[in-house]
């Protein structure tokens, strides 16, 4: 498909032209999500400024799954002009005519440019009955067009558990009524000590973090529910430590167990690569 030099440099590819699809307005439909998982918006925070979380994209899922199609929207983060990494539950099941957009550089969801995905891959050991590497990689089908409202987000392999963290995503702002917003939203949280998360959810596995909203902080006090999932908790503007995987209700509402990211630094590395110099 493409060089290897190509594929070696491919996550500082040039700019190219942006790419837009009709089909938006026919998969951006809301769908009646039956709640097994959890596709993540944020309940209470604040509505937020697209230029202050230019890495956040929205997907709308249309998955095949047999004879039939599914509806879901997620989140996601853009890892460069072509990748962008979301949850693998996100398209658990989806197979082949499956159709995903993905929708960036705009506060509200049904404004943004639209770009089609060309392929994904999900971690291969991803297991949705007890949540373990849940995580994803989209490919799409023509790079995004970077700029104020557009950019990339920073993984990094180090943990950083001890700094003040953020999440943005669009969606459900009151559980109980189901009222989602078209508009991106966001919330300060705190990153709990592995002790203290291995206390509320003692079947927690490795590979996670979990979160909560930051009760200190009375207009920025949020957390994520139906909608959000797969989108990016971030730390220093830039950086993205966990992706929104799923919370157990019972527990608590606003504890949020995210994929810790920096342990899936090489998986993320090598996975990107393989995709965009896939035959």
């Amino acid at each position: 498909m493409f060089s290897s030099t190509t594929c070696f440099l491919f996550i500082i590819l040039s700019i190219l032209p942006k790419s837009r699809t009709n089909e938006a307005a026919e998969l951006l439909n809301e769908s009646d999500y039956n709640g097994k998982k959890f596709e993540g918006f944020v309940v209470g925070g604040r509505f937020a400024k697209i230029q202050d979380f230019p890495h956040s994209a929205f997907l709308a899922i249309n998955c095949r799954k047999q004879k039939i199609f599914e509806d879901f929207t997620c989140g996601s983060s853009i890892l460069n002009q072509w990748i962008l990494l979301t949850a693998a539950h996100c398209l658990e099941g989806c197979k082949s005519g499956t159709k995903v957009l993905a929708s960036v550089g705009a506060a509200k969801k049904t404004k943004g440019t639209f770009y089609a995905v060309g392929k994904f891959a999900s971690h291969k050991k991803y297991d949705g009955d007890i949540m373990k590497n849940d995580i994803c990689l989209v490919m799409l089908a023509t790079p995004v067009v970077f700029g104020n409202t557009v950019k990339r987000i920073q993984l990094t392999q180090i943990g950083i558990y001890n700094e003040p963290a953020v999440l943005a995503g669009w969606g459900v702002t009151n559980e109980e009524e189901f009222i989602d917003s078209q508009y991106l939203k966001s919330a300060r949280q705190v990153v709990m000590t592995r002790e203290k998360c291995m206390n509320m959810l003692p079947n927690l596995n490795k590979g996670y973090l979990c979160a909560t909203g930051d009760k200190r902080s009375l207009q920025d006090h949020g957390y994520a529910a139906v909608g959000d999932s797969g989108s990016a908790l971030i730390v220093r503007g830039t950086i993205q430590i966990g992706i929104v995987s799923y919370k157990m209700a019972a527990i608590s509402e606003s504890l949020i167990a995210y994929t810790d990211v920096s342990k899936y630094y090489r998986w993320v590395t090598n996975t990107a690569k393989a995709l965009f110099c896939q035959e």
